[in-house]
Order: C-alpha cells, then sequence, then structure tokens
C-alpha cells in the first residue's frame, strides 16, 4: 500500500514530467518557426522556398525559362515546392525528435499531418487538353 508521501512524490514527479514536455513543445514550436527550405527544379530553371508548414514564401524563375513551354514550366515550379516541402518535413520531424527524443507518439502525430497535408498535393493532376493556337485572346507571357 502507498502511503501519503509516496502519492504525494508520484504527483509531483508526475507535475514535474508535465513541466518538462510543456517546455520542450514550446520550444519545439518556436525553433520551427524558423524552419526555411528551398527545392529546385531539375533544370535548375526554378527555386521554390517554403516555411515549416510548406507554404510558398518565396519563388525565384531564372531567366531560362523563356525556353520552355508554359506546361513545362509550371512542372519545374510543382517539382521545386514539392521538393522544399519534403525537406520540410524532415526538418521539421527532426526537430520533434530533438526536442521529444522519448515520445515517439509525437513524432508519429507530427509524420502522420504532414502526410495528410501534402497528399493531396502529390495526387496526380487532371489537367485538361485543348489546342495549343487556343490561347482564347491572351498572348504568352513568356513571348517577347
Amino acid at each position: 500500500m502507498t502511503t501519503a508521501s509516496e502519492r504525494e512524490q508520484q504527483i509531483d514527479e508526475w507535475a514535474a514530467r508535465l513541466e518538462q514536455r510543456q517546455r520542450a513543445y514550446r520550444e519545439l514550436a518556436t525553433d520551427m518557426t524558423t524552419v526555411s527550405v528551398t527545392g529546385e527544379s531539375p533544370r535548375g530553371i526554378v527555386r521554390v522556398t517554403t516555411d515549416h508548414a510548406g507554404l510558398v514564401t518565396d519563388i525565384q524563375i531564372r531567366d531560362g525559362h523563356r525556353h520552355v513551354t508554359g506546361h513545362e514550366l509550371a512542372t519545374e515550379i510543382m517539382t521545386a515546392m514539392r521538393r522544399a516541402q519534403a525537406s520540410a518535413q524532415e526538418q521539421v520531424l527532426d526537430l520533434v525528435h530533438e526536442h521529444m527524443p522519448d515520445d515517439q507518439e509525437a513524432a508519429e502525430s507530427v509524420a502522420e499531418q504532414y502526410r495528410r497535408r501534402f497528399a493531396a498535393e502529390r495526387a496526380p493532376a487532371r489537367t485538361a487538353t485543348r489546342p495549343e493556337s487556343d490561347d482564347e485572346g491572351f498572348g504568352s507571357v513568356f513571348e517577347d
């Protein structure tokens, strides 16, 4: 049977663990806001930077984009964005493991959130086809 002082000690230990976990979560949240990752497209035409949540914060397109079609440029942008998002996910998971090395449940929860967040963006896009000459009255922004 446990004595009153043993129960009190158990409660104190439990409270200390909770306080330590809370501190780790605060530090993790602070460190996550500093994550900024840049992904580059296969041809090196596009660089996309994302934050810890995978949101695009910057896009750089080199002048070489004028030698690719609109579809190819879009593919370059999407590839660079996905690379940046994947790197952001890796960095965030590293931070989770760093701040909470004994909390596998938290790491798996964060990993699952990222898998769900980016799954829709990785799904194959359905594209409508139209004749190249059908510019609907708009000229190409890539032509001089």
